[in-house]
């Protein structure tokens, strides 16, 4: 199933080839527990390539779709002003708010901007 694993490219982060691994050797599992295999007479490890395939395959043509209409299916977008008054309120949450300091603006909005970075890194 290692071959399987490397070929197809399914990256969920930064330790996406063991995610991959993980991945590809749980599917072959989930495959042999049910006896899914049997039904075809094909090893559950053929499978579990096959349906990774598949997995990459729609993805492509996901991408591909996207590109043809011209859009991007950006599962933040929007997301940029939320993240920012999420932020914003969260620094409320003390329970001595006068004694809490100085809210530091710029700080607040370099983790937020590194947040929607991350969001939008996991989506590729």
């Amino acid at each position: 199933m290692e071959n399987a694993a490397e070929q197809v490219d399914i990256a969920v982060d930064d330790n996406a080839e063991q995610h991959r691994i993980d991945f590809s050797a749980e599917l072959e599992r989930l495959v042999n527990r049910f006896s899914i295999d049997n039904k075809s007479n094909t090893p559950d490890y053929l499978l579990a390539e096959f349906m990774l395939h598949c997995l990459a395959a729609f993805e492509t043509t996901s991408l591909r779709r996207e590109a043809w209409f011209g859009v991007s299916l950006d599962i933040a977008r929007g997301w940029d002003e939320k993240v920012m008054q999420a932020i914003g309120e969260a620094s409320m949450c003390w329970s001595n708010i006068e004694g809490a300091g100085v809210f530091d603006s710029e700080k607040a909005k370099q983790i937020g901007d590194e947040l929607l970075m991350y969001l939008r890194h996991c989506e590729e």
